[in-house]
């Protein structure tokens, strides 16, 4: 456990060092004429590129409550499948899926930790 505790503390600590730079260097960056010039032309480019988005979501809203439906649905497959590989693990049971070329494919687990209330 004083293991856990340590590599924990070092990646709070590197995360924390890494704020630290972006925050120096999104300083540094701001000073820079060149730089600001480029950002305000992005948000301008940005802005047209939503209304060139809206103008063509007007013209075709089916395609994109379409697309909606299917990142709806794709979000709860995801949820759907992590829980089965969950459980299935939890039970003992082998995990084996399979692409559609039929290449084996394990799953990734990734842990986060939160602040207890």
């Amino acid at each position: 456990m004083a293991q856990l505790q340590l590599a924990f503390d070092k990646a709070a600590e590197n995360k924390n060092r890494k704020t630290i730079l972006k925050i120096n260097l999104k300083d540094i960056l701001e000073q820079d004429s060149a730089y600001t010039q480029v950002q305000e032309q992005l948000a301008a480019l940005g802005e047209k590129r939503k209304q060139i988005l809206q103008s063509i979501s007007d013209a075709y809203p089916e395609l994109f409550n379409e697309l909606a439906e299917l990142a709806a649905a794709e979000k709860n497959d995801k949820e759907l499948l992590t829980d089965l590989a969950v459980n299935s693990l939890a039970s003992g049971e082998p995990i084996e899926v399979k692409d559609h070329d039929g290449n084996p494919l394990e799953p990734v687990f990734s842990v986060k930790f939160k602040k207890v209330k």
